[in-house]
């Protein structure tokens, strides 16, 4: 096609509206055709093709010989669970900062765990404490002596230790546990020897005591 013809084709076209664009092109004048042309229009795919970068090559995670994990600050984590999520991760190809985020998370759920059952443990002992209270025979205007039985009997029996650590846990509110300790609180009070006065005498230290009114006692025969 020659030029006059191509310029008579464009001036044709209606999308052309432009009269000194279309007597340029009549003209040939190839400034004005500019990416109108064959030429051009063909060479544009080489052009992009020249001017596209290649993609990123993205890096695979870099996974540690041995992870380096802290464990929150008063976490419920041992170092057993520790290695655990460690050797978890390896497997799965995790960097160090994505097995700490592993612990991170490790760490609150039992976190949350551990307050929601001291949560309920403390609910039921107020609960205990209450039936404690309102027992016909161990509660009400009783109480008082109740906790002096106790008191006693885990003042002769008991390790200063476990007394202390019934005193601050809820345990130490569980129904059971303080009329089993009244009981024997109560027995140890009830269980003395009436002498010929009247008054009451302390449980004798040995047998032989109490069979031989204290006398001393002989391993001669005959």
């Amino acid at each position: 096609m020659s030029e006059a013809n191509a310029a008579a084709v464009i001036v044709k076209d209606p999308a052309v509206q432009d009269p000194p664009k279309a007597a340029a092109v009549a003209a040939g004048d190839a400034k004005a055709l500019g990416s109108a042309t064959p030429e051009a229009v063909a060479a544009k795919p080489a052009a992009v093709v020249a001017d596209a970068k290649p993609a990123a090559v993205v890096a695979a995670p870099k996974v540690p010989e041995k992870y380096d994990l802290k464990v929150p600050e008063g976490a419920f984590v041992d170092s057993k669970a520790v290695e655990r999520i460690a050797s978890l991760s390896k497997k799965r190809g995790l960097t160090n900062d994505q097995a700490q985020e592993l612990l991170n998370e490790h760490a609150d759920s039992v976190g949350a765990f551990v307050k929601d059952g001291e949560a309920e443990l403390s609910r039921k002992s107020d609960s205990w404490q209450q039936e404690v209270k309102a027992d016909k025979e161990f509660g009400g205007e009783k109480l008082p002596e109740t906790l002096e039985d106790c008191k006693r009997a885990l003042g002769r029996f008991a390790d200063p230790e476990f007394a202390k650590l019934l005193g601050e846990i809820p345990m130490g509110n569980y129904p059971g546990l303080v009329k089993t300790f009244a009981r024997i609180g109560r027995a140890m009070k009830e269980d003395k020897l009436v002498t010929s006065t009247g008054g009451p005498a302390p449980i004798p230290k040995r047998a032989a005591d109490l069979l031989y009114g204290g006398a001393p006692v002989s391993n001669k025969r005959g």
